[in-house]
């Protein structure tokens, strides 16, 4: 008979948060209820990375710029009520400088046979690994994900199925489009292959994963403020280590460079963020459908609100 450890961790509901500067715990639901998950403690320049109702025999994975992952027990993680800030993770588990949490991932079992880690860099190396690869005994320091050259640092991270389609865009917006299992399963410590070509002075801006079977489209959000919402149709499906087709219109002065790509559908509304803490919220029915020679409207004026830190696709209850 198998008897698994968990066995002895009492099950316990439980609200787990991680900040984007590293700030992990596990607060009860009382405390999470009693402050009606308002108030949260972080410091003001932070923002939430995860917060997911999760059990105390639950795992995450925390995955680094350095293309490490760190293995975390939720019945590890401090107990900390919702109104204080939690531990950062580097007390927990030692980090290099200049090493910060990119994503976090919830993992209710790692036996799921036809789930994987997905993972991307900056320099357009691409790779997949089963996710029960990533169960180990010895957790006190950061585990190799993907082997990095120095230069290069891990910019995604996803579970993903089979099924799916990966969307690749460099930042001079070349982008393409091919199946899941274009890109071969290898072990966790391997190094990537090549997802696309990313020539000297770009880098790879838009990872997207996308389901044929949605109805699914794209948002480009620009450096310079500009939002564009194309049909995914408009990428047709090729393979992997190609160069693409351009999504935007270069310029010749102060071209539009592409900041995130979301995928979203007509229901969704999306936010983007400045560094001066401006939030504007777009609904996608706001925004028309342009072709892949467009540049889209300009929706931020990023000089006088300050350069976009982040876009995300607000969740929906």
């Amino acid at each position: 008979i198998k008897v698994t450890r968990d066995v002895l961790i009492p099950r316990e509901e439980v609200v787990v948060t991680v900040t984007k500067d590293g700030y992990v715990k596990r607060t009860s639901l009382r405390s999470h209820n009693a402050s009606n998950g308002k108030d949260f403690a972080m410091k003001e320049s932070d923002y939430l990375l995860y917060e997911a109702h999760s059990n105390t025999r639950h795992h995450l994975l925390l995955f680094t710029n350095r293309g490490n992952y760190i293995y975390q027990p939720v019945h590890e993680l401090p107990e900390i009520r919702w109104k204080d800030l939690g531990q950062h993770i580097s007390s927990i588990v030692p980090l290099d400088q200049n090493e910060e949490i990119i994503e976090v991932i919830g993992i209710e079992s790692f036996e799921q046979p036809d789930v994987f880690v997905f993972t991307a860099t900056k320099n357009g190396l691409i790779k997949r690994s089963a996710l029960a690869d990533y169960v180990v005994t010895r957790y006190s320091k950061p585990i190799k994900t993907m082997n990095l050259k120095p230069e290069d640092e891990l910019i995604y991270v996803c579970l993903v199925k089979e099924t799916e389609e990966v969307l690749l865009s460099t930042n001079t917006s070349y982008t393409i489009r091919f199946p899941m299992n274009d890109l071969p399963v290898t072990g966790v410590k391997t190094a990537g292959v090549k997802g696309m070509l990313v020539k000297e002075g770009e880098e790879l801006a838009g990872v997207v994963l996308l389901n044929p079977e949605q109805d699914q489209e794209l948002i480009i959000v620009t450096q310079r403020g500009a939002v564009k919402r194309m049909l995914v149709s408009e990428i047709e499906l090729g393979n992997r280590a190609k160069r693409g087709v351009v999504i935007l219109k270069e310029l010749k002065a102060n071209p539009h460079r592409i900041f995130k790509i979301l995928v979203v559908n007509f229901r969704n509304t999306f936010t983007i963020e400045t560094e001066k803490g401006v939030q504007e919220s777009i609904s996608v029915t706001n925004l028309t459908r342009a072709d892949r020679y467009s540049n889209g409207s300009l929706r931020i004026d990023t000089d006088g609100d300050g350069a976009i830190v982040r876009a995300f696709v607000e969740k929906t209850e």
